[in-house]
């Protein structure tokens, strides 16, 4: 499993990050969530988080530690 970015600043903790058009699809989100679940194990202490296109509601509840909010939004911080 790959996550789409690793990103990393001196002044903060590293941060994982999935982009996806959407979590609607169960197969989608389970994709998408298991990818930052099994990065975490080498990067434990980093951010997750899945930026999404058209919505942050999943058919599922993201796993403890996960943020998802929409694109434009991560863009902005």
């Amino acid at each position: 499993y790959e996550v789409d970015f690793l990103a990393r600043a001196v002044d903060r903790p590293p941060e994982l990050i999935q982009v996806c058009a959407g979590l609607s699809d169960p197969d989608t989100a389970e994709r998408e969530f298991r990818a930052l679940t099994d990065a975490a194990r080498q990067w434990p202490d980093a951010t997750r988080r899945v930026l999404t296109v058209a919505d942050r509601e999943a058919p599922f509840p993201a796993p403890d530690g996960v943020i998802v909010q929409p694109a434009y939004e991560g863009m902005l911080e």
